[in-house]
């Protein structure tokens, strides 16, 4: 995701400012690209779900995937938003594992481990990762 400048010209020198990191850059040109790093976000269901994910699948974090932003936006907005958006946060991760040929196995005896598996076992990673956060935050 690149940085999102508000460009103010000073003379010859562009001033830009990134409106979600705050990064301020100077140049003899109109135009700055730069990759953006806004303020992360604390450890929260985001980072809870990739750690279940990892430790289930082995599947980690890859470059060109949309994992990070969605970890960032999970641990931006809380386990209530991820609560509401769980059948969205697990077609995400179905469409990743299908992009990467990943199988998703968790041990649900009651489901087996059919072709109709994956969508319970994401979705239950989901779920158990909302549990955790929950559980962190009423201890604060």
């Amino acid at each position: 995701m690149n940085c999102d400048f508000k460009t103010t010209q000073i003379g010859d020198v562009y001033r830009h400012r990134c409106r979600a990191c705050g990064t301020e850059r100077k140049s003899q040109t109109e135009r700055y690209i730069r990759e953006c790093n806004p303020p992360r976000p604390p450890y929260d269901t985001g980072d809870i779900l990739h750690e279940i994910i990892r430790d289930k699948t082995g599947q980690d974090v890859s470059p060109g995937c949309g994992c990070r932003q969605a970890i960032y936006r999970m641990n931006q907005y809380g386990p209530a938003w991820a609560r509401e958006h769980v059948d969205e946060i697990t077609a995400v991760m179905l469409q990743e594992a299908e992009i990467r040929g990943a199988i998703m196995r968790l041990d649900v005896p009651a489901f087996g481990a059919g072709p109709n598996f994956a969508p319970f076992a994401a979705k239950d990673m989901v779920l158990k990762a909302i549990k955790i956060s929950e559980r962190r935050g009423k201890r604060k």
